[in-house]
């Protein structure tokens, strides 16, 4: 099978658009690498996600500095990476392929958190 996006190069990426309700949501994405065993460079993925406050418009969010960020390497058994986002808000997500075979995501959810609001104004979003 030939590869069309050589390993030495970055993207393409994945991007999301995401609405979030009002109130303090978790956001969690959830990776699993189901076809590690298949080959040498399946098992060496390794994404760059970032929470990017662009309103949903691409071309701000590459211009934009992430909110918050997090690695995914190692997901065999499926690994969950969760944000704390405030709404109503639109947030982009970037998948970073960063060199790795593909870029993939089995699940999204957006979860209330209820309790008591954060003091400050200023926590929310965070990894």
């Amino acid at each position: 099978m030939r590869n069309p996006y050589p390993y030495n190069l970055e993207g393409p990426d994945l991007w999301l658009d995401v609405k979030i309700p009002g109130g303090i949501h978790c956001l969690t994405l959830y990776f699993f690498n189901n076809d590690s065993y298949k080959g040498h460079w399946n098992k060496f993925r390794d994404y760059d996600v970032q929470l990017l406050n662009a309103g949903g418009n691409i071309d701000a969010a590459r211009k934009s500095v992430p909110l918050a960020r997090a690695r995914v390497c190692d997901f065999y058994g499926g690994v969950y990476k969760q944000f704390i986002v405030n709404g109503p808000a639109r947030y982009s997500v970037r998948i970073g392929r960063n060199r790795s075979y593909v870029t993939k995501l089995q699940g999204i959810f957006i979860d209330r958190l209820t309790g008591e609001p954060p003091k400050t104004k200023k926590t929310a979003p965070r990894f």
